[in-house]
């Protein structure tokens, strides 16, 4: 059965607002992804991980889903730095 990604993408909105209603700080997309693995809304594969990385992604350039919703840690990031 195909996944219903806009499905995805709101019930992801519902697990990280919860969270950072109740412990002040965002998750990140592995703790959004294994929390939507565990209420099976998606299967625990590399390339479901992939694909809602990219989903997620796109949600925040649209403005649908709320940057501060996720935490990346492992990028470091200065204001005015060029890649």
């Amino acid at each position: 059965m195909p996944i219903n990604w806009k499905y995805v993408i709101e019930e992801a909105k519902k697990v990280a607002y919860d969270f950072y209603r109740e412990h002040g700080i965002a998750l990140t997309l592995r703790g959004i992804f294994y929390t939507l693995v565990e209420k099976k809304v998606i299967p625990n594969t590399p390339s479901v991980y992939r694909t809602l990385s990219s989903k997620l992604s796109d949600a925040r350039l649209l403005g649908t889903f709320p940057w501060f919703l996720i935490r990346d840690e492992t990028r470091a990031f200065t204001w005015g730095e060029r890649g």
